[in-house]
């Protein structure tokens, strides 16, 4: 049996997500499965999730040493919202 893993946020947080992903959660309801889509992507090769000492998360990539706080996958997924526009 497969099971995907599937990452659980509060309603907050989630919402929060959605904005971040420069969607209007009321006016563009039709989009929230782009963020849904975007919160449980995959991190590319190379790149690995972590908490800093405040418990927030960032992303780093083992290949260029870059360390960021937005998921790596973040900018294509604001694509496929401009382009659902």
């Amino acid at each position: 049996v497969t099971t995907s893993k599937r990452k659980q946020a509060s309603v907050v947080e989630m919402l929060e997500y959605v904005k971040g992903l420069d969607i209007d959660p009321i006016k563009e309801a039709d989009m929230l499965w782009i963020a849904e889509e975007a919160f449980n992507a995959a991190l590319p090769p190379g790149w690995s999730e972590h908490q800093d000492e405040e418990g927030r998360i960032y992303f780093h990539s083992g290949a260029t040493g870059e360390s960021v706080w937005r998921h790596p996958m973040d900018d294509l997924f604001r694509e496929i919202v401009e382009y659902q526009r």
